[in-house]
């Protein structure tokens, strides 16, 4: 019976990390992580082991099924008051109470520990005869397990063919802790995370199942740590201006790969009509090894206020980039460049040397060789290495050459070159469907705003590991629907991916759509990680500046430098950003309505130059320098890595200044609250005078202007009065 004591060694066979969130069963930990302790009393009494499962975020659900019962025994010349596990053994006694449901299942009897050979289970018990006992049967069996081996690949094969068998069973729930007798046990696990909100909760995922020995009765008891791991995702948007700062605090593994130079974080304000940038980052589970196939799929929510993205690139770790561009006739993306990794051997471009002659040497050899043996049927290239290998013969004394002028003195390569080729197949797609890669497809949900990016099986790519990373990046325009100010674009990506390593998930890519798991092979989906997206408003009175009525009719472009931008006109004096690319619909003139005022819609951060280039009628026109007027619009973002809170918490405050003068800041009593939020912007205003093209902010310098002017003229009056007077005194 000494070799039942291996048995003691297969504690925890296989313990792995899992996906999303629906009732399974848990494979096994490693015997670091699933210890089993045990205090030696010397009386060697079959006591009980007291289990104490780990508590986590979620409700698990831990169940212990007794394959074999036993006690635990020092081993033959031992002391005994050895405290030394090695030097105990489980001596098998029995059958435990899950081990007749094991011996009637197929898959169970069919085990074997080689695959080519020996026996298996089924083949084992059998040979004990027509009705054998329980114990000879557990005698057997554990004689049989044995051979398996500690932690090895198929004691993992063993332990999630034992999960699958007992999986409609109830064992032993161990959740709050149990005593267990001395025995040989598969240890499960399961949860159920709250399906309504997954996001209001820490994903989770579930234990590779557990193997183990329970010997005697330990004062702490023996402590389940299930080893189940699942992955992150982040989101980040480029500021295009403002410097950015890393992550404050302990940073995960992910956080300390996500791009945070270049001005990469939660937060950004762009004007309308803009392409911003999106990242998306994910990382693996650490138990990922633990799974045959792994689901992994991106959902990103834009909302309608950003257009479609054109063009989406995604990269799994260190395998080449794949690009998915939209394609409006089949309103699908479609796979641009890029392939499945596992695939590069059988499309790796391929160098090769080809055969090449003058039109009329192949015209010569045709008519000289027509009679060869299937020489119609042979390429180019097999006619001309025909010729090559026979030239002699060909050339030489009567042969069929030598009519067309060609001899043996002659080298066959004067006339016949050689070039190297290199071959460059396509980008492999299935034939059905170019918008995947056979693995990974992109989507678009337009009622939505929704991007995905699914992969069917993400451990089908070369060299993806719990360490890999993948990106997927992306434009997507701000578009004239975008909210105004504080509340501003939030978006946000979820990930949804396997969390149970004990089913068998086999992705099918052959149909149209990607396979997602079932609810019985199992998901969780990470809590939401966001950004927002800032545009603002800038109101502009013209009046005028001694009477303050306002002026209607005055024009001005809006410069970022020395360029005009263009605005699409909504009438009534309210202007939108436009796309800059635009060429037709859109203008640079900026009227003030009726009332004085025209808006100007969705701008970023930053300076521009107000250029009045025509002024209301009664009214001249500034010239040069004295038509441009500063606006400097302010934003206060908070531009790092930790934003979660709300777009309030992102967009600490707004303000702005026009030629100098502070502007006032509009609230939600003084905007649309149908298009625009609360502190959107800022408005101020811009003076015209009659009489002077002077700055018409600076309305005193024209009278200071009219009066110095004045009194020159009566200074000038008395100078020639003075000097008539003068030459009438001389006179006299």
């Amino acid at each position: 019976m000494k070799k039942t004591r291996r048995i003691a060694a297969m504690i925890a066979a296989l313990a792995m990390t899992a996906t999303m969130a629906v009732p399974s069963v848990m494979m096994s930990a490693s015997a670091a992580n699933v210890p089993v302790s045990v205090v030696k009393d010397g009386s060697m009494a079959n006591d009980v082991t007291t289990v104490t499962p780990d508590k986590d975020n979620a409700t698990h659900k831990y169940q212990a099924y007794q394959i074999l019962t036993g006690t635990w025994t020092l081993k033959s010349g031992k002391a005994e008051s050895s405290t030394d596990d090695a030097d105990y053994e489980l001596k098998v006694t029995g059958l435990g109470t899950a081990a007749n449901t094991l011996l009637t299942n197929s898959a169970f009897r069919a085990y074997k520990v080689d695959d080519d050979f020996g026996q298996s289970i089924g083949d084992v018990i059998d040979a004990l005869g027509a009705s054998p006992t329980d114990a000879q049967k557990a005698s057997a069996l554990a004689q049989f397990l044995t051979d398996v081996g500690d932690g090895t690949a198929k004691a993992e094969e063993l332990a999630e063919i034992m999960g699958t068998a007992l999986a409609s069973t109830d064992g032993t729930d161990i959740s709050n802790g149990a005593d267990l007798a001395e025995g040989y046990y598969l240890i499960t696990d399961s949860y159920t995370p709250n399906a309504d909100s997954p996001n209001n909760e820490k994903p989770d995922a579930v234990s590779k199942f557990i193997l183990k020995v329970n010997g005697t009765k330990d004062a702490n008891g023996i402590k389940i740590v299930p080893k189940k791991s699942y992955p992150e995702v982040i989101k980040k948007v480029q500021e295009n201006a403002k410097t950015t700062t890393d992550y404050t605090g302990t940073k995960t593994a992910l956080q300390t790969a996500v791009q945070n130079e270049s001005k990469w974080n939660d937060v950004a304000d762009y004007c309308i009509g803009s392409n911003v940038p999106f990242q998306l980052y994910g990382s693996m589970p650490e138990t990922l090894a633990d799974y045959d196939a792994y689901y992994y799929l991106f959902t990103d929510t834009l909302s309608n206020k950003f257009d479609q993205p054109q063009s989406v690139t995604v990269k799994v770790g260190t395998n080449d980039a794949m690009t998915f561009t939209w394609n409006s006739t089949t309103s699908k993306y479609e796979l641009a460049s890029g392939y499945l990794t596992e695939n590069t051997t059988a499309i790796a471009a391929v160098t090769h040397t080809e055969l090449i002659a003058t039109s009329t040497f192949m015209t010569q050899i045709n008519d000289a060789l027509s009679t060869v043996d299937g020489w119609d049927s042979m390429t180019d290239q097999g006619k001309l290495e025909y010729v090559q290998t026979n030239w002699n013969t060909l050339t030489a004394e009567g042969g069929a050459l030598v009519a067309q002028g060609y001899t043996s003195d002659k080298n066959v390569s004067d006339y016949i070159k050689s070039k190297t080729v290199i071959d460059t197949p396509a980008v492999p797609v299935r034939a059905e469907d170019k918008g995947t890669d056979g693995n990974c497809r992109v989507a678009w949900d337009s009622t939505n705003g929704k991007l995905t990016v699914s992969f069917e099986n993400i451990k089908a790519y070369a060299n993806v590991d719990k360490d890999t990373i993948v990106t997927v990046n992306y434009l997507a325009k701000l578009n004239a629907t975008a909210v105004i100010g504080l509340s501003g674009q939030e978006n946000k990506v979820d990930l949804t991916y396997s969390n149970n390593p004990n089913t068998e998930y086999k992705p099918v890519t052959n149909d149209d759509q990607p396979n997602a798991p079932t609810d019985e092979q199992g998901t969780d989906t990470t809590p939401e990680d966001k950004v927002v997206v800032f545009t603002y408003e800038a109101d502009v009175n013209k009046i005028d500046a001694d009477t303050k009525v306002n002026l209607a009719g005055a024009e001005f472009q809006l410069k970022s430098g020395s360029t005009a931008i263009k605005f699409i006109d909504n009438g009534n004096g309210t202007y939108t950003v436009a796309d800059q690319t635009l060429t037709a619909g859109v203008t640079t003139t900026l009227k003030s309505d009726a009332n004085g005022l025209f808006k100007l819609i969705g701008l970023d951060d930053g300076t521009y130059t107000l250029t009045e280039t025509k002024a209301p009628d009664g009214y001249p026109t500034p010239t040069g320098t004295a038509a441009d007027f500063t606006l400097e619009l302010t934003a206060t973002t908070e531009n790092d890595q930790n934003w979660s809170g709300t777009p309030s918490d992102a967009l600490k405050a707004i303000a702005g200044e026009l030629a100098s003068e502070d502007m006032a800041v509009l609230n939600a009593g003084t905007v649309n609250s149908n298009t625009r939020g609360a502190n959107g912007g800022v408005s101020g205003t811009i003076q015209n005078s009659k009489s002077t093209t002077l700055p018409s902010t600076g309305g005193m310098g024209t009278k200071l202007f009219i009066a110095g002017g004045g009194l020159t003229a009566v200074l000038a009056g008395v100078y020639l009065v003075s000097k008539k007077r003068t030459k009438e005194e001389d006179a006299q």
